[in-house]
């Protein structure tokens, strides 16, 4: 039926419903495939699927770009649908270090970028004149203890970082000697010493009431070849003679026998003594864990004597063992044993993230995980400080310091200049460092 003076002939509106009809067919398609995340590549020719990225760090008034692209999006971004490809991530903010990383967005993958507090841009403040060498901080980043060479001695000093008091504790080091300074794990008492053996000095000091130290030493008869703080609130030390395992109560001075020392090294955790010595029908190293004197063997397959291996640390079934004189360690965990090149180690306060490492190579290790190298270099590393709850790492060169988030590789510059040692305050995100800067020797801060 046709109505007079129309113009939408059935032919027109059967047209019309049938191009519908057919646009419908390809539009839904499209629909239904863009927002299952496919795009099309239109260099390839092909229909892909998509990827996305969040990206949750802090500051949150950070600036993102996405290939130099400033999005619009704030902090936390969520970006869905990216088309696979390589993408150049740029985080910045006033006030703070740029942060940029090359990622790769691939089908159906989301890449994440978290856990990261950007580093301010800071200039480094004096705190004290002089050629300042070894510098520690206590854990709960009150007291700075700090060695200033004086008249061919080493001065110790210490600062109460909350009142700013400051007081020398003690000069009776040689400038050349290298000094080992250790707080206890869960207080405030510190031990200096050198790194000679045997030990011609320990000094036990109380950083709350630094006046009053003890020389651990004058307590034995018979030189101290190793010494070891207990993880206890209450002030303990243990200390080994050739001939005794002894611990020492710094509060009173009063000490304890534990046991003829028969053992090539050992180490006590929590009241375990772990000890390390000869099978003697095999003559290679047994590794056993004594609890109240019932022993357990720990591990036996070694190729060499246990002379040439000592106890660095022990946790529960964490045990990490070096070669002598070599830049070889032997990470025992979980019933499995690894090799690692290290010559020095410290265990992170956050997560117990253990971190290895010689002047060429940094290796970690996480727990229920496998070490891992970490980075490898010719620029001859000299110390590494864990800078934060997130791992990120302080990495002391020979001419310079960065910093590095070890999830994503990426690196920033902290000290432009050669400087001797350096410890952090992790939760406040000060660092400490002696050494020279801009011509001038002594001890600095520097907010990261």
């Amino acid at each position: 039926m046709e109505y007079p003076g129309t113009t939408l002939t059935k032919p027109i509106r059967r047209f019309i419903f049938l191009f519908f009809v057919g646009l419908f067919f390809v539009i839904s398609p499209i629909i239904i495939m863009y927002t299952s995340g496919y795009r099309y590549d239109f260099q390839n020719g092909l229909l892909r699927e998509t990827g996305s990225i969040n990206i949750d760090i802090v500051p949150t008034t950070a600036e993102v770009y996405l290939n130099n692209v400033k999005l619009k999006s704030s902090i936390p971004v969520r970006l869905n649908n990216l088309a696979p490809g390589k993408y150049i991530v740029t985080i910045k903010n006033t006030g703070y270090l740029d942060w940029q990383k090359n990622i790769e967005i691939k089908n159906k993958e989301t890449v994440y970028i978290k856990d990261i507090v950007l580093l301010k841009r800071n200039e480094p403040t004096s705190i004290h004149d002089g050629i300042v060498q070894e510098t520690v901080i206590s854990n709960n980043g009150q007291f700075l203890i700090y060695s200033v060479v004086q008249n061919n001695k080493k001065e110790i000093w210490q600062k109460n970082l909350k009142n700013n008091e400051l007081s020398m504790v003690e000069n009776g080091f040689f400038a050349t000697e290298t000094l080992k300074i250790s707080f206890m794990p869960n207080g405030l008492y510190y031990s200096i010493s050198s790194f000679n053996l045997p030990y011609n000095k320990i000094i036990l000091i109380n950083a709350e009431k630094p006046t009053k130290k003890i020389d651990l030493t004058s307590f034995s008869r018979i030189p101290i070849i190793k010494y070891q703080w207990k993880e206890s609130s209450a002030p303990e030390i243990y200390y080994a003679t050739t001939q005794q395992i002894m611990t020492f109560f710094p509060e009173n001075s009063d000490q304890i026998f534990i046991t003829k020392n028969i053992f090539a090294d050992w180490y006590m955790e929590n009241g375990q003594l772990w000890i390390l010595n000869n099978n003697t029908s095999t003559q290679t190293a047994i590794l056993t864990r004594d609890t109240l004197g019932f022993k357990n063997l720990f591990f036996t397959d070694f190729e060499t004597t246990a002379e040439s291996w000592e106890i660095l640390t022990a946790k529960s079934d964490f045990v990490l063992l070096k070669k002598r004189n070599q830049p070889e360690m032997l990470l025992l965990t979980n019933g499995k044993k690894y090799t690692i090149t290290g010559e020095k180690f410290i265990i992170s306060k956050y997560n117990n993230w253990f971190i290895a490492w010689t002047p060429w190579e940094i290796w970690t290790h996480a727990q229920n995980e496998e070490p891992v190298l970490l980075n490898r270099s010719g620029l001859q590393l000299q110390q590494v400080i864990p800078l934060d709850k997130y791992n990120t790492l302080g990495l002391v060169w020979n001419d310079n310091t960065t910093a590095l988030f070890p999830y994503y590789l990426v690196s920033d510059g902290l000290i432009s200049q050669k400087i001797n040692s350096a410890t952090s305050d992790s939760d406040n995100r000060t660092l400490y460092f002696g050494g020279k800067y801009n011509d001038k020797d002594g001890l600095w801060k520097l907010e990261y």
